[in-house]
This record gives structure tokens, C-alpha cells and sequence, in this order.
């Protein structure tokens, strides 16, 4: 087996002022993989089997690449030593290919070391196998925050993702999420109780999505082997969705930060509701359409739950 992956990255920054800077970056990864499984003629499995039939060598190659490029305008400004505001701007795209082919090959001269071109030919009822899947993404995202005196915060994203992992109808989704805390341990009445380190109260709610399904929104067809006098046949191999809309998530949670006693007691508590709306499932087919799933939105799945971490440090430095 030989394998190599090759990464490339450049990222630059251009600083327009002390609060607005432009940063762009790129990264790009091409990797192999070759194995090769040869069973020399002379092993002892090979015993009773005819010449021509003798050894075999198992073939399989697999490549991959990929790159991302993206674009970030950032501004930052304190005003009045009070008002803290960030907002970023930023895009991005990113490819990637999946390349797999293989044979197995039968049939070596006693002396060869397993060359393909000495094999005598492919496995009975064999075939050569390939495949190619390539997977495009691009989004745009923009973001807020404001902090008042470092008491108040307040937070804004928006993105809207485009894939092709999902149907052609519904290629783009848009993605949202708000956040607010409060730092108790700024205020002037906290400050005053020396015991408490840290106090944070926390709220935020947002629409995530999954889009790791592959490309589904497109039929792909496998050609025959078989050729005859009309030429060669194709047959349906997945069965595209194009109006397969994304898997969106609903996130809500409130909790609770704190770092008390000089810093010797730390904890979390975190409620939060996750529901999902909708799902994506591959649903079983029967076998009269020659397919073994295809994928639909179906239903929904809602989390509840309470997290709470506490840790305890009886000697701090």
C-alpha cells in the first residue's frame, strides 16, 4: 500500500485602518492511495488449479482532492471606552472530488512478481470498477456583536449555504442565530463580594443544518457491462431528490457560568431544546424498482435536556 496527501495553505491579511482589515485565505489537499494484494502462482492455495489461472493481483486506487478559498472583511471599534462593536463579512467556496477505481486480475507466470501486464486476464464474471463523486459548497455569513461595557453582550449571525448535497430545487438555505449575556460579575454590586470570580447568565437561540449526505440531488446511472448490437445499456443506480429540502435544527438554551471562591469552584448549567424539522431519511424501496433507498424529508426530532458541570479545586494557583 502507498499513500500521500499533500496540503497546501496561504492566508493574507490586508489592514485597511486600525478598525477595518481584510483577511483572505485559501487551502487545497490532494492525497492517493495505491494497493496491491498479489497472491503469488506458486502459493500453496493455487494447488489443483489450471496454469492460466494461477495467482492474482487485487488493484484498488483511490484519490481525493479538494480546496476552500474565503474572503473575511472585518470591522472593530471601541467608542467612548464603553461601546465594543465586531462585524465580519465573509464568503467561501469549496470542491471536493472522490476518485475509486480497482480490478482484480488472474493468471501470473510462475516467475512474475506481480505485474499486471503479465496477468493472463480478469476474475471470471469480474469487471474493472469506477466511481467519481464531486461535492461543491458555498456560503455567505455576516455577523454583529455589541458589548456594553463589558456587562451587556449582544450577538447577530446570518449565513446562507448553498450544496449540492441536496436537491436542485432547494440547492440554498438560510441559517440564523441570535445570542445575548449578561457578566454580573461587572456590576458594582458584584464587584463588591470578593467570592465571586466569575458570573455569567447566557440565552441564544439558532437554525444549524447538516448537509453531510453526499450528493443526492442528481439520478446516477451505471453503465452495462454487457454490449450487444444496439450498443451499451445503462441501468439506474440512485434515484435523484431533486425537492429534498436541507435538515434544519432548531438550538435553544439558557444557562449559567461561574467561577467563585478564587477560582476554585467552576460550574455550568445549561438547559437547552434541540428539534429538528425537517428530518432526512433513506426509506427502503421494493425491490421491483431496482433501487434499495432513496432519500425524502420525513418528520421530526425534538431534544430537551438539563446539563450541569461542576468542578472543585480545594487548592488553587
Amino acid at each position: 500500500t502507498k499513500n500521500y496527501v499533500i496540503n497546501n495553505n496561504l492566508m493574507m491579511t490586508y489592514v485597511f485602518n486600525s478598525a477595518l482589515r481584510l483577511t483572505a485565505s485559501g487551502q487545497i489537499s490532494k492525497g492517493m492511495t495505491n494497493t496491491d494484494n498479489f497472491l503469488s502462482p506458486l502459493h500453496s492455495s493455487f494447488e489443483g488449479v489450471e496454469n492460466r489461472k494461477k495467482g492474482s493481483l487485487a488493484h484498488r486506487e483511490s484519490s481525493a482532492f479538494g480546496f476552500t478559498a474565503n474572503a473575511m472583511l472585518t470591522y472593530s471599534k471601541v467608542l467612548q471606552d464603553k461601546h465594543s462593536i465586531t462585524a465580519n463579512l465573509r464568503g467561501e467556496i469549496s470542491e471536493s472530488q472522490n476518485r475509486l477505481n480497482g480490478y482484480k486480475a488472474v493468471g501470473f507466470p510462475a516467475a512474475s512478481n506481480g505485474n499486471p501486464s503479465f496477468a493472463f486476464g480478469f476474475e471470471q464474471d469480474s469487471k474493472p470498477s469506477a466511481s467519481t463523486r464531486v461535492s461543491r459548497r458555498t456560503s455567505i455569513l455576516g455577523s454583529i456583536n455589541y458589548s456594553y461595557d463589558q456587562r451587556y453582550n449582544f450577538d447577530v449571525n446570518y449565513n446562507l449555504d448553498g450544496s449540492t448535497s441536496f436537491g436542485s430545487n432547494n440547492l440554498f438555505s438560510p441559517y440564523y442565530s441570535f445570542g445575548t449575556s449578561w457578566n454580573i460579575h461587572n456590576e458594582r454590586f458584584a464587584k463588591r463580594v470578593n467570592w465571586i470570580n466569575m458570573l455569567r447568565l447566557r440565552a441564544n437561540i439558532g437554525i444549524t443544518g447538516n448537509q453531510n449526505f453526499g450528493n443526492v440531488s442528481q439520478s446516477i446511472f451505471d453503465y452495462n457491462a454487457d454490449v450487444n448490437r444496439f450498443g451499451q445499456g445503462i441501468g439506474l443506480s440512485a434515484l435523484g431528490a431533486p425537492d429534498l429540502e436541507w435538515q434544519r435544527t432548531r438550538q435553544t438554551s439558557l444557562g449559567m457560568d461561574a467561577t467563585l471562591f478564587n477560582n476554585k469552584l467552576n460550574f455550568q448549567i445549561n438547559a437547552y431544546d434541540k428539534y429538528t424539522d425537517p428530518l432526512v431519511v433513506a426509506v427502503t424501496l421494493p425491490s421491483s424498482t431496482g433501487l434499495s433507498a432513496y432519500p425524502f424529508n420525513a418528520g421530526t426530532l425534538d431534544y430537551k435536556g438539563l446539563e450541569a458541570t461542576i468542578n472543585y479545586s480545594p487548592v488553587y494557583r
